[in-house]
Parts: structure tokens; C-alpha cells; sequence
């Protein structure tokens, strides 16, 4: 049976800096503060070199199966910021930003980390969801969020993401500038 995915399990900012901070090994946090601002998947960031960062305009990685579809992930202060915190200098264009870390290694701790904070459902792939739909209940558009996270097709941005029950009775307010006779 498909995996079933609801509102209960959009985690706050606080909750997942909490799993980062307090669980995650020192090692693997970087890692994962980046892929909470980035979106990246995982893939993406055990590989990603030094040349495809630039701290004024953003990222750009290959990513897809196909490796032909090009994304783009502005910079932001606190990307930026989880940078920052990554003490591998002076690098050259084709180092990698995590040189010792293996997707497996770090999925399995994850998934591990996750658990033992009390989310059993809760896996690396969770900050990617995490970034996506803080986005989204900030007000940024679907659309965006889907060339944020390489998507080829909204409709599977629409699976993904999830807007909090709050942001969507705050939507209703935008009927109260309607104007009636």
C-alpha cells in the first residue's frame, strides 16, 4: 500500500533544527542544514563541488535521471549560513563541500535520528519536504516551489508538498476583499 502523507507530518522549522542539533552526529549537520535550505536531494549534495556554489546567486546542480535538466537554487541568508559553518578551507573548484560522506551512510543515520526524536516516518528525504512546503505555507508559489525542487511536472510539486491547516484558513481572508453590491 502507497505511503499516506498528511498535514500532522509538516515539521515546523524549530522541530527539524531540533533533530540537527540534538541528534544528528556532528558530522552529518551541515550536510543537512544545507538540504533544508537548498532542497537538494541527497544525491545531489554528497556530489556537489565547490563550482556550483556561488554565495552571491545560488547553486546549480545536474540533477534527474537523465542528468540533462539543470536546477537552480537562489542563495539565501540562511544557506548561506549553513555554509558558512562547513570548515573545509581553502577549496578548489572541484572539491567536494562533503568529501567524507556517503548517501547511505548518512540516509541510514537519518532515518535512525529521526526515530529516536519520536518520528518514525521521518527519514533524510523529510528536509527536503521540509523546505518545500515551509515555502509554500510562506506564500511562494507552486510553481516556484517546483523549479526549486527540479520538478518536471507540477502535479508531482502537488504530491509533495503539504500546506498547513492554518495557511489554509488564512487563505479565506482573501475573499474579504472582494467587493459585493
Amino acid at each position: 500500500e502507497q505511503k499516506r502523507w498528511n498535514d500532522t507530518q509538516i515539521l515546523e522549522e524549530e522541530e527539524v533544527l531540533n533533530i540537527i542539533h540534538n541528534y544528528m552526529p556532528q558530522k552529518y549537520q551541515s550536510l543537512c542544514l544545507v538540504a533544508c535550505y537548498s532542497l537538494l536531494r541527497l544525491s545531489n549534495l554528497v556530489n556537489l563541488r565547490k563550482r556550483d556554489v556561488d554565495f552571491k546567486e545560488g547553486i546549480t546542480v545536474i540533477q534527474g535521471r537523465s542528468k540533462k535538466h539543470s536546477v537552480f537554487i537562489p542563495m539565501s541568508d540562511k544557506l548561506r549560513a549553513a555554509f558558512d559553518s562547513i570548515k573545509i578551507w581553502p577549496m578548489r573548484d572541484d572539491d567536494l563541500w562533503f568529501p567524507e560522506i556517503t548517501a547511505g551512510a548518512l540516509s541510514a543515520s537519518a532515518m535512525r535520528k529521526f526515530h529516536k526524536a519520536g518520528i518514525p516516518w521521518g527519514s533524510f528525504h523529510q528536509f527536503r519536504h521540509f523546505g518545500a512546503c515551509y515555502l509554500l505555507n510562506k506564500g511562494v508559489p507552486i510553481e516556484t516551489v517546483s523549479k526549486w525542487l527540479g520538478h518536471k511536472s507540477i502535479v508531482t510539486t502537488m504530491i509533495y508538498a503539504r500546506v498547513k491547516r492554518e495557511t489554509l484558513k488564512d487563505s479565506a481572508k482573501a475573499f474579504a476583499q472582494i467587493r459585493t453590491k
